[in-house]
C-alpha cells in the first residue's frame, strides 16, 4: 500500500451528502431496509464511478473485499478501512 493524500485521492463535495440523505429518507418513508441499502449501494457505486473516477473492476473488488488505503494518518485510515462482503460472510459463517 502506498501513502496517499486524502484531498489528492478523493473528490469531496457537499453534493455527496445527497447519498446518505437519500438512504435515510427512503428509510424514514417506510421502505424496507433491503431496498434502502440496495439503493445506497447502487447510487454510491454510480457516484464512485462518475465523480471519484474509480474503475468498475476496482469497485467490485472494493465491494467484495473491502477498501484499504494508507493516508499517513492512523485515524483517517481507520475511518476509511472497510471490510466488504467477504468479511461480513466470515462473521455469518
Amino acid at each position: 500500500m502506498t501513502k496517499v493524500k486524502t484531498k489528492d485521492t478523493f473528490m469531496i463535495s457537499p453534493l455527496l451528502l445527497l447519498l446518505p440523505i437519500l438512504t435515510i429518507g427512503l428509510s424514514i418513508m417506510g421502505f424496507k431496509s433491503v431496498y434502502c441499502m440496495l439503493t445506497g449501494v447502487i447510487a454510491g457505486s454510480l457516484i464512485s464511478i462518475f465523480t471519484q473516477g474509480i474503475e468498475v473492476f476496482d469497485l467490485i473488488k472494493y465491494i467484495v473485499f473491502g477498501y484499504k488505503v494508507n493516508t499517513g494518518s492512523t485515524l483517517v485510515n481507520n475511518i476509511l478501512l472497510g471490510g466488504g462482503i467477504y468479511q461480513m460472510l466470515t462473521v455469518v459463517f
